[in-house]
C-alpha cells in the first residue's frame, strides 16, 4: 500500500515539475482526435504531427516547430532551427 501511495506523490511532483517549465497542457480529446484526423486525411503530416497541429488550432496556440514539414502544413507556424 506505501509503494501506491508514494508513486502517487511521484506522478504529482512530476506533474508540477513539468507544469512548471511547460505550461499549459492541452488535453488531448476527441475534439483533437476529430480535427487530426481530418489534418491527416488532407496534408502529408503523419498522425502525431497532425494531432499536434490539431491541437495548436483548437487552442489559438501558435505553433513553433523544427520540422519543416509541419511548420509548412500548419498556417501560422513558425519554423525555428
Amino acid at each position: 500500500m506505501k509503494a501506491s501511495g508514494e508513486s502517487e506523490k511521484r506522478k504529482s511532483e512530476l506533474l508540477a515539475d513539468l507544469s512548471k517549465e511547460f505550461s499549459p497542457f492541452f488535453p488531448f480529446d476527441l475534439e483533437v482526435a476529430v480535427l487530426a484526423a481530418s489534418v491527416r486525411a488532407k496534408s502529408p503530416l503523419r498522425l502525431p504531427d497532425a494531432i499536434i497541429s490539431a491541437t495548436a488550432t483548437i487552442n489559438e496556440a501558435e505553433l513553433w516547430s523544427c520540422d519543416a514539414r509541419l511548420a509548412k502544413a500548419h498556417k501560422g507556424a513558425r519554423l525555428i532551427a
